[in-house]
């Protein structure tokens, strides 16, 4: 069994017994190029843009010397498995999370180089190029040791000295440039008859570039955390699948005192820039000013004020990261539903997906919810591969379950199907999770969901959607005292967003939760801040009003009731409890107190 220096001596030479034939005698090539970076094999180093290093995991780089050395080649996943822990015994799971931390690395959240082939393995999509040898310029007229230097023969002059060789050889340089010519017409052909897919469309145009934060010039502890910051907000969001953040490494070359719009831009091809400024607090940690600006006109889209350390109130770095990320993600679901329904514009289907998700977050009514899922469904008729707009098509369907509106048998199927496609095409996205996470709480299996929501978190903290789902399931499964923690971390992210639904959702959470606890206090005002940030949410006045006939204020609870019913005309007991499909024996005997108080408050039974 071959032990872990062998594995990784292995690996680094990258010959035969371990990659099998590839591009070139792996014996020779000290690098592969391919896309917009370069890996050097003897170095172990993976570069970007401006020849700035991407740190990568040993099992990660294990990984991405294979797919080098077999581009466009199927590699199965018990192949990749024996290859990357030879001595030990991993599921799936491990493969899944090193294959998505390969992706991380590489900005390649649309599968752009990394192709997931369902239930078979992975393969590498994109053009590898060998660098053999490691000559410079002066490589031929290097001396030998104990010799003098001379110019190596050159095979174009005969051996008596004559040209005959070089005049045969006069038409090659025009030969190879119409060849070259009609290379190039071939390639532009093909690339217009393979439109762009969704996502990598997506990619392209929420390519974000953060800059290295300014920081006091005589104190390295707070220009170490700046710098740290700048990069977890990098990693943040590049984490979403139709995000890129460009981070440090690549944008200090353009750290000038007035940041190089017009540079960034044409370089990194970024749409949006994030700076920052950071300064010592006299109580510890530092206070940072972050704002996201657009490159084509310096408009300010964003900026806010955050404390970092260990104080009462202050966050963490990584908390910063992931609201910062959240508030991006936003303002670019409105930035492009902007754009896409500008008079003249001819939406494309990364339009008419970002139009669908807008419509799906802001769930304002029945009908715009409607014509979110018309969009998602058109965006899918263009790219039926897109993971985004896969998760929308079946997120849409999965949310036009409102009160006494429940789903068909099917929309069901509909949205199933939805998800485990997205799930086949990038099984570590944390939506699709999140969404396979639904369907189980749907089919009465909410301790089957609340894992799913949990690899959701793991994987995008910043998505404030995470942490209400699992607020959600933790209450189905009767464990109220867990549910306010998860509560104030979706909220802090979804103010971030300006996101007004979930932030009711989650209120609804802590209220319902408390309510089931007998904290009748806490849950009047959870449920007051839910209706206050979503006054439509019928659930919340149905609490409320629960919570008030359960302490004896009959009249508000009428009130409450009143409101409650004409949001949702034919509700009764029977058809609330139609919405929590648990069995949960917890769940079961705290719901009891929920269900006393809407009888009380005026809820019929059937």
């Amino acid at each position: 069994m071959m032990n872990v220096r062998n594995e990784h001596e292995a690996l680094a030479k990258g010959g035969e017994d371990t990659f099998g034939s590839g591009l070139a005698d792996v014996d020779e090539v000290h690098a592969w190029r391919f896309d917009r970076f370069e890996f050097d094999v003897r170095r172990g180093e993976l570069r970007g843009l401006e020849g700035a290093p991407i740190p990568l995991r040993p099992k990660a780089e294990a990984l991405l010397r294979r797919f080098l050395a077999k581009p466009g080649q199927l590699l199965g996943k018990d192949e990749l498995m024996a290859a990357l822990w030879p001595s030990a015994v991993v599921t799936d799971d491990s493969l899944v999370q090193c294959v998505g931390d390969l992706r991380v690395a590489l900005g390649d959240s649309g599968q752009r180089m990394i192709r997931t082939v369902s239930r078979r393995g992975y393969r590498f999509e994109s053009a590898v190029e060998p660098l053999t040898g490691e000559a410079s310029p002066a490589a031929n007229l290097a001396p030998v040791e104990g010799d003098v230097a001379r110019p190596k023969p050159n095979p174009a002059v005969h051996r008596d000295g004559s040209a005959r060789s070089a005049r045969r050889w006069r038409h090659v340089p025009i030969v190879i440039l119409v060849a070259a010519g009609i290379l190039v017409v071939v390639v532009l052909a093909s690339s217009r008859l393979r439109p762009i897919g969704i996502d990598q469309e997506l990619v392209r145009r929420h390519t974000i570039a953060v800059m290295p934060f300014a920081s006091p010039a005589d104190d390295p502890a707070v220009r170490a955390s700046a710098r740290q910051l700048a990069d977890a907000i990098a990693a943040e969001i590049t984490a979403h699948i139709n995000m890129r953040g460009i981070g440090t490494g690549a944008t200090a070359a353009f750290d000038e005192p007035m940041v190089p719009l017009a540079r960034i831009s044409k370089e990194l091809k970024a749409f949006y820039v994030v700076s920052g400024r950071a300064t010592a607090l006299a109580t510890g940690g530092y206070a940072v000013d972050v704002q996201v600006v657009a490159t084509a006109n310096g408009s300010v889209l964003w900026s806010e004020h955050f404390e970092v350390g260990d104080g009462a109130g202050a966050l963490t770095g990584s908390e910063v990261a992931q609201q910062v990320t959240s508030a991006l993600r936003g303002r670019l679901f409105e930035i492009d539903s902007h754009r896409a329904m500008e008079q003249g514009h001819e939406p494309d289907g990364a339009d008419l997906t970002m139009l669908g998700w807008h419509a799906l977050d802001l769930r304002r009514s029945p009908d715009e919810m409607r014509r979110a899922h018309a969009w998602l469904q058109q965006a899918l008729q263009k790219d039926p591969e897109s993971v985004t707009a896969l998760n929308g098509f079946a997120a849409t369907t999965l949310a036009s379950q409102l009160p006494g509106l429940p789903l068909s048998a099917a929309e069901r199927i509909e949205a199933e199907r939805a998800v485990d496609h997205a799930i086949q095409l990038a099984p570590n996205d944390s939506t699709a999770a999140m969404l396979w996470g639904n369907v189980q709480v749907l089919n009465g299996r909410p301790d089957l969901a609340l894992p799913a929501f949990e690899k959701a978190i793991r994987i995008v903290p910043s998505f404030p959607n995470g942490h209400v789902l699992r607020a959600q399931a933790l209450v189905l499964l009767g464990r109220t005292g867990e549910v306010n923690a998860e509560v104030d971390r979706a909220v802090r992210l979804a103010v971030a967003g300006r996101d007004s639904p979930r932030i009711s959702s989650a209120y609804l959470s802590a209220a319902e939760a408390a309510l089931m606890r007998g904290d009748d206090a806490e849950a009047h005002r959870f449920a007051e801040l839910s209706i206050a940030e979503r006054p439509s949410n019928a659930i919340a006045h149905g609490v409320l009003a629960a919570g008030d006939a359960l302490i004896g204020r009959s009249s508000r609870a009428a009130v409450e009731m009143a409101e409650f019913k004409r949001l949702w005309p034919d509700a009764t007991v029977a058809r609330f409890d139609e919405l929590r499909p648990s069995t949960n024996p917890a769940f079961v005997a705290q719901r009891a107190r929920l269900y006393d108080g809407l009888r009380k408050a005026g809820l019929p039974e059937r």
